[in-house]
């Protein structure tokens, strides 16, 4: 056979190995998918940011603000958000966020005497195989719920006996500061 038509037939060749080889790999799955950080807030208060960490973790996203719910409706909210937060591809029973936020009891006075900074540990619920954005629900009585939206429809507010609800508690730890 000619030097240059075998040359030829073994590049074809190798060619032809490298493509079948490349179509049999499958890429790693990513261990997060990046999400939107809003809230919703159906208190009086205005809460003037929040954020949010894992425990043990240095890293962590932040929230927009969020104005009070105006009389006659059921909340605010939900029209801002920020980005990002990494959202586990996989949801893991224990899971823990540490939401801290500001909240103003008296957000129309000048002086500020409402304002305080509270923070609650809140177990993330079951979620879905896709991340939509990540949402804290302010309820009154100083109570949260954090929800990964799984589902492009809006979050609605959460029942009273929703277990995953918890208590805020004021944040010495700022206070302090």
């Amino acid at each position: 056979m000619n030097p240059v038509l075998r040359r030829r037939a073994l590049s074809c060749f190798l060619a032809a190995t490298l493509l079948t080889l490349t179509g049999c790999w499958d890429p790693p799955e990513p261990k997060s998918y990046p999400a939107d950080v809003g809230g919703y807030n159906y208190t009086d208060a205005y809460i003037d940011g929040f954020w949010i960490t894992n425990e043990g973790e240095d890293f962590g996203a932040g929230g927009p603000n969020v104005f009070p719910k105006e009389p006659g409706f059921e909340r605010s909210g939900g029209a801002k958000s920020m980005c990002c937060i990494g959202i586990p591809v996989r949801w893991r029973p224990g899971q823990k966020q540490i939401i801290t936020w500001r909240r103003d009891t008296h957000p129309y006075d000048d002086d500020r005497s409402g304002d305080q900074t509270l923070t609650a540990l809140a177990e993330v619920p079951p979620y879905g195989q896709k991340a939509y954005g990540f949402w804290v629900h302010f309820l009154p009585g100083d109570r949260i719920r954090i929800e990964i939206q799984d589902q492009p429809t809006m979050p609605v507010r959460p029942a009273d006996d929703d277990p995953y609800i918890v208590q805020g508690v004021l944040d010495t730890q700022v206070i302090k500061k």
